[in-house]
């Protein structure tokens, strides 16, 4: 699940999280589709926090892996 783009007030950029960082799991469950994804997140509510597993990849062939604390917030759309 590859981070594509941001909404300009998106609270994963002020976590370091960039475009082209790739979702891997959250809470310790593997995701590999979008629909995992939601459906891990539907799970929670707004102001819960969980931790969402990131890979980034490197120029330089080798890339890192980081966990990131977020708190989920209200959809706004």
């Amino acid at each position: 699940l590859v981070i594509v783009r941001f909404s300009s007030d998106c609270y994963l950029s002020s976590k370091g999280v960039v475009t082209g960082d790739i979702i891997t799991g959250v809470n310790g469950t593997t995701v590999t589709t979008v629909a995992e994804l939601m459906t891990i997140l539907d799970s929670h509510s707004p102001g819960d926090t969980v931790t969402v597993a990131l890979y980034r990849r490197s120029n330089q062939g080798q890339g890192s892996t980081m966990n990131v604390t977020v708190t989920l917030q209200e959809d706004k759309s």
